[in-house]
């Protein structure tokens, strides 16, 4: 793993931390508005403050696109590698 790239386990406690539930809560297949139980302004704020964290910009088609954690882990890992 080079200095510009996260793993799932590091993605997974930032998006617990921010949501303020359980890691356990979360896996790849976890589906955002069902599973994490959040909505689609929850899925925003979520995004802005993965934005700051990772000091990315995440475009907003990205953002309608994500279903589960996997889909939202690898587009920020993308993101990541390419700053």
């Amino acid at each position: 793993m080079s200095k510009q790239d996260i793993d799932f386990c590091e993605f997974r406690k930032t998006v617990s931390e921010i949501l303020g539930i359980d890691e356990s809560e979360i896996n790849e297949e976890s589906v955002i508005y069902q599973d994490i139980g959040i909505d689609s302004l929850g899925l925003v704020n979520l995004g802005i403050k993965i934005q700051k964290v990772y000091e990315i910009e995440i475009p907003p088609a990205v953002m309608v696109e994500v279903r589960t954690v996997g889909d939202f882990y690898y587009n920020v890992r993308e993101l990541v590698q390419k700053k």
